[in-house]
């Protein structure tokens, strides 16, 4: 956004890092966010305010911590609201009373922040954003709850103006009623794991059920039940293997999530899951079933099993290969990659008709169905660091002279994150 990559926020929930794609112009931006004291709710904190962080692991209540007393993980996305460039920020409230999202404006020297009070919208007991997306304008969260309310999912409208704004339920946001989704709604702790768009649908998905909308402006289910459809895959490979489940209910990271992506490239829809067994990469090609625009239960096929080991798997016949972690897209690749003790593995296709292994690339363009031994995943094992086990996120990236790729955060638990470029 404005040319430069956003990163974090940082472990203390305190800033965010912006810098040139090239890795120049490094700029950490510390957050400011003004104490609601408007409408019917006002923040929870007792200190005055402003507050310089958005919480994080080990806040205590009513300190410089978050603004409503959040105390986890902050999950962070970009894209646009209203016409405008946004970045999100979606905190974790360990206790279940979870109320506010915030928004900033990239570009700035800075990062003040607006809040957006949103407890008319968002279900009693959520504990968590676990997903989010930019679709036509709107911001979509994904929520994690741990009541009969789970799991959430919520729409943003209208765009914060400073200090913040008391969104009216039905006007500036959304409850789109997720719990009532017949089977999206599984055993407690329950979340959206992922939210993706393809051909102006909206897509979500957890490890009970996929939904895509059949309009691009899905309403509440409770109301409008047809506005949204369910497209679990109706492959044998999927369910043979059980979704990976997770009893977390707040720091959730990619590899605790069934679905941790989505992605589209080329006219296809491209999805992760992780299984009790391992990975498994997902390929739609919707002109097999039904809408020949829309994805069906029927137009899901598993993407580059495994020719050894276990053939209902994705994991490059590496079997080391834990968890997917990364789906995502640039205009010429679309790439994928995996958690693993011996250092993270990625690989990306040029083809969006990929089924097989073959149709993959490593390090020097090798031919991913010579993995492990024969093919070296892209920048080696780890990026050649053995702290490097886990993918935190990536985003693409485009240059003002034209030159794109992905940007990724790795690492592992207790050592410093690390920030990768990969040129397309």
């Amino acid at each position: 956004m404005y040319g430069f990559v956003h990163v974090g926020p940082n472990e203390s929930g305190a800033s965010i890092a912006r810098f040139a794609a090239t890795g120049q112009f490094s700029q950490v931006l510390p957050f400011s966010v003004a104490k609601d004291l408007s409408g019917t709710n006002t923040m929870s904190n007792t200190q005055p305010g402003p507050f310089t962080r958005l919480g994080n692991s080990g806040c205590s209540a009513n300190t410089t911590c978050g603004p409503d007393n959040e105390d986890h993980r902050v999950f962070m996305f970009g894209g646009d609201l209203g016409g405008n460039p946004t970045l999100a920020f979606g905190p974790s409230r360990a206790g279940g009373a979870l109320r506010y999202a915030y928004t900033g404006v990239p570009g700035l020297t800075t990062a003040p922040l607006a809040w957006a009070d949103l407890a008319g919208c968002i279900p009693g007991g959520t504990t968590a954003y676990t997903a989010g997306l930019s679709f036509k304008g709107r911001l979509y969260f994904g929520l994690s709850n741990n009541t009969t309310q789970r799991p959430g999912l919520v729409m943003l409208a209208t765009r914060p103006s400073m200090p913040g704004l008391d969104a009216v339920p039905l006007l500036d946001c959304h409850n789109l009623e997720a719990r009532l989704m017949p089977g999206l709604a599984g055993a407690a702790p329950n979340r959206i794991d992922s939210i993706g768009a393809f051909n102006d649908r909206l897509y979500v998905a957890n490890g009970d059920a996929w939904y895509r909308s059949t309009t691009d402006n899905p309403r509440s289910y409770a109301s409008y039940p047809g506005d949204w459809l369910r497209v679990t895959p109706s492959a044998a490979a999927y369910g043979a293997r059980a979704s990976k489940t997770s009893i977390k209910d707040v720091s959730f990271g990619p590899s605790d999530l069934a679905v941790p992506h989505f992605a589209a490239f080329g006219g296809r829809f491209f999805a992760g899951r992780n299984t009790t067994a391992g990975p498994q990469l997902w390929s739609c090609n919707p002109a097999l079933t039904d809408s020949p625009s829309d994805c069906d239960a029927g137009d899901w096929q598993l993407l580059a099993p495994n020719s050894s080991g276990d053939t209902l798997l994705s994991q490059f016949n590496t079997a080391a290969l834990a968890s997917v972690t990364m789906v995502e897209a640039t205009p010429n690749f679309l790439y994928v990659g995996f958690n693993s003790n011996g250092g993270v593995r990625v690989f990306r296709t040029s083809s969006p008709a990929a089924t097989s292994r073959a149709d993959f690339r490593g390090e020097a363009s090798c031919a991913a169905d010579l993995a492990p031994t024969g093919c070296q995943p892209l920048g080696g094992a780890g990026f050649l660091d053995a702290d490097n086990t886990f993918i935190y996120s990536a985003t693409p990236f485009q240059r003002f002279n034209g030159e794109q790729g992905l940007v990724l955060t790795t690492g592992r638990p207790s050592v410093p994150t690390r920030v990768f470029r990969i040129d397309d």
